[in-house]
Protein backbone atom coordinates (compact mmCIF):
# COMPACT_ATOMS: atom_id res chain seq x y z
CA UNK A 1 0.00 0.00 0.00
CA UNK A 2 1.54 3.22 -1.21
CA UNK A 3 1.64 6.37 1.21
CA UNK A 4 -1.24 8.00 -0.91
CA UNK A 5 -3.70 5.42 -0.16
CA UNK A 6 -2.77 4.94 3.51
CA UNK A 7 -3.72 9.04 3.62
CA UNK A 8 -6.36 7.98 2.21
CA UNK A 9 -7.66 5.47 4.86
CA UNK A 10 -6.31 7.46 7.53
CA UNK A 11 -8.77 10.34 6.31
CA UNK A 12 -11.77 7.70 5.65
CA UNK A 13 -11.01 6.72 9.19
CA UNK A 14 -11.60 10.05 10.83
CA UNK A 15 -14.19 11.24 8.56
CA UNK A 16 -16.61 8.00 9.79
CA UNK A 17 -15.45 8.28 13.19
CA UNK A 18 -16.48 11.58 13.02
CA UNK A 19 -20.08 10.99 11.58
CA UNK A 20 -20.26 8.44 13.95
CA UNK A 21 -19.88 10.57 16.84
CA UNK A 22 -22.21 13.42 15.13
CA UNK A 23 -24.95 11.58 13.68
CA UNK A 24 -25.39 9.07 16.85
CA UNK A 25 -25.44 12.03 18.90
CA UNK A 26 -24.38 9.84 21.82
CA UNK A 27 -21.92 10.17 24.50
CA UNK A 28 -18.29 8.99 24.69
CA UNK A 29 -16.13 9.02 27.71
CA UNK A 30 -13.12 11.53 28.09
CA UNK A 31 -10.06 9.55 28.20
CA UNK A 32 -10.51 5.20 28.13
CA UNK A 33 -7.51 4.40 30.52
CA UNK A 34 -6.71 2.06 27.46
CA UNK A 35 -5.14 5.02 25.80
CA UNK A 36 -3.38 5.96 28.90
CA UNK A 37 0.74 5.67 28.29
CA UNK A 38 0.12 4.87 24.76
CA UNK A 39 1.96 6.65 22.10
CA UNK A 40 0.68 8.46 19.24
CA UNK A 41 1.56 7.42 15.50
CA UNK A 42 0.85 9.88 13.43
CA UNK A 43 -0.57 13.44 13.28
CA UNK A 44 -3.91 13.08 10.80
CA UNK A 45 -5.19 16.03 8.77
CA UNK A 46 -8.84 16.43 8.99
CA UNK A 47 -10.79 17.61 5.91
CA UNK A 48 -14.08 19.23 4.67
CA UNK A 49 -14.46 19.80 1.66
CA UNK A 50 -10.40 19.50 0.33
CA UNK A 51 -9.33 21.95 2.88
CA UNK A 52 -7.77 21.10 6.09
CA UNK A 53 -9.62 22.26 9.17
CA UNK A 54 -8.41 20.76 12.30
CA UNK A 55 -5.84 18.18 12.88
CA UNK A 56 -6.17 14.61 14.83
CA UNK A 57 -3.88 11.98 16.00
CA UNK A 58 -3.53 8.17 15.71
CA UNK A 59 -3.12 6.10 18.53
CA UNK A 60 -3.41 1.89 18.13
CA UNK A 61 -4.69 2.57 14.16
CA UNK A 62 -7.66 4.46 15.52
CA UNK A 63 -8.28 8.37 14.42
CA UNK A 64 -8.69 10.80 17.64
CA UNK A 65 -10.25 14.37 16.79
CA UNK A 66 -10.38 17.02 19.77
CA UNK A 67 -14.37 17.73 20.84
CA UNK A 68 -14.04 21.33 20.34
CA UNK A 69 -12.83 21.11 16.56
CA UNK A 70 -15.85 18.77 15.71
CA UNK A 71 -17.93 21.25 17.69
CA UNK A 72 -16.14 24.47 15.57
CA UNK A 73 -16.18 21.99 12.55
CA UNK A 74 -19.71 20.50 11.86
CA UNK A 75 -21.53 22.75 14.30
CA UNK A 76 -22.63 20.30 17.33
CA UNK A 77 -22.50 21.51 21.18
CA UNK A 78 -20.87 19.53 23.66
CA UNK A 79 -20.96 19.68 27.25
CA UNK A 80 -18.67 17.73 29.65
CA UNK A 81 -20.34 15.86 32.47
CA UNK A 82 -18.69 16.01 36.30
CA UNK A 83 -18.14 11.84 35.37
CA UNK A 84 -16.42 12.81 32.60
CA UNK A 85 -18.45 12.39 29.87
CA UNK A 86 -18.68 14.28 26.82
CA UNK A 87 -22.31 14.14 25.58
CA UNK A 88 -22.27 15.39 21.70
CA UNK A 89 -25.47 16.92 19.86
CA UNK A 90 -26.34 19.07 17.00
CA UNK A 91 -26.27 22.58 17.22
CA UNK A 92 -29.43 23.96 16.37
CA UNK A 93 -27.28 26.13 13.42
CA UNK A 94 -26.61 23.01 11.63
CA UNK A 95 -29.27 21.50 8.97
CA UNK A 96 -29.20 18.53 11.12
CA UNK A 97 -30.25 20.59 13.84
CA UNK A 98 -32.94 22.24 12.43
CA UNK A 99 -34.59 18.89 10.91
CA UNK A 100 -34.49 17.97 14.59
CA UNK A 101 -36.42 20.98 15.67
CA UNK A 102 -38.74 20.68 12.72
CA UNK A 103 -39.86 17.33 12.98
CA UNK A 104 -40.15 18.64 16.52
CA UNK A 105 -42.65 21.22 15.95
CA UNK A 106 -44.14 19.04 13.70
CA UNK A 107 -44.69 16.36 16.04
CA UNK A 108 -46.08 18.96 18.45
CA UNK A 109 -48.49 20.68 15.53
CA UNK A 110 -50.31 16.90 14.71
CA UNK A 111 -50.93 16.40 18.25
CA UNK A 112 -52.53 20.14 18.53
CA UNK A 113 -54.57 18.95 15.14
CA UNK A 114 -55.43 15.96 16.77
CA UNK A 115 -56.28 17.11 20.05
CA UNK A 116 -58.40 20.39 18.71
CA UNK A 117 -60.11 17.81 15.53
CA UNK A 118 -61.14 15.51 19.09
CA UNK A 119 -62.40 18.69 20.88
CA UNK A 120 -64.44 19.81 17.81
CA UNK A 121 -66.18 16.81 17.03
CA UNK A 122 -67.09 16.02 20.83
CA UNK A 123 -68.78 19.16 21.51
CA UNK A 124 -70.66 19.14 17.77
CA UNK A 125 -72.10 15.45 18.55
CA UNK A 126 -72.71 16.52 22.18
CA UNK A 127 -74.57 19.68 20.85
CA UNK A 128 -76.09 18.98 17.61
CA UNK A 129 -78.03 21.25 16.59
CA UNK A 130 -78.43 22.99 19.98
CA UNK A 131 -75.38 24.79 19.03
CA UNK A 132 -76.82 27.19 16.65
CA UNK A 133 -79.62 28.20 19.52
CA UNK A 134 -78.86 31.90 20.65
CA UNK A 135 -78.35 30.76 24.10
CA UNK A 136 -75.72 28.53 22.88
CA UNK A 137 -73.71 31.33 21.64
CA UNK A 138 -70.72 31.48 23.11
CA UNK A 139 -70.32 27.79 23.09
CA UNK A 140 -70.72 28.19 19.43
CA UNK A 141 -67.92 30.91 19.06
CA UNK A 142 -65.73 28.89 21.07
CA UNK A 143 -65.91 26.21 18.59
CA UNK A 144 -65.74 28.53 15.24
CA UNK A 145 -61.74 29.90 17.39
CA UNK A 146 -61.10 26.40 17.60
CA UNK A 147 -61.59 25.81 13.83
CA UNK A 148 -59.83 28.97 13.08
CA UNK A 149 -57.20 27.90 15.29
CA UNK A 150 -57.45 23.96 13.70
CA UNK A 151 -56.87 26.18 9.84
CA UNK A 152 -53.74 27.94 10.87
CA UNK A 153 -52.07 24.95 12.52
CA UNK A 154 -52.99 22.63 9.41
CA UNK A 155 -51.04 25.34 7.61
CA UNK A 156 -48.45 25.60 9.53
CA UNK A 157 -48.00 21.83 9.34
CA UNK A 158 -47.95 21.91 5.82
CA UNK A 159 -45.07 24.70 5.83
CA UNK A 160 -43.60 22.73 8.29
CA UNK A 161 -43.16 20.01 6.08
CA UNK A 162 -41.87 21.67 3.10
CA UNK A 163 -39.33 22.75 5.43
CA UNK A 164 -38.14 19.39 6.52
CA UNK A 165 -38.23 17.94 2.98
CA UNK A 166 -36.05 20.69 1.78
CA UNK A 167 -33.74 20.44 4.74
CA UNK A 168 -33.65 16.25 4.24
CA UNK A 169 -32.90 17.44 0.31
CA UNK A 170 -29.87 19.36 1.49
CA UNK A 171 -28.30 17.02 4.06
CA UNK A 172 -28.68 14.33 1.53
CA UNK A 173 -27.23 16.86 -0.80
CA UNK A 174 -24.22 17.25 1.25
CA UNK A 175 -23.69 13.22 2.04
Amino acid sequence: MNANQTGKRKKAAIIGLSLALLLGGGTAAAASSSLIGQKVTSLLAVERGGTQVAEAIAVNGKAYVPVRSLQEIAGVTYSLTEKGIVSLSDSPDTIAGQLKQQKLKRESLKRSIDNTEQSINKVRTLMGENLQKPENEVTLQTVLKMEKSLENDRAEHVRTQTTISVLEQLQAERK
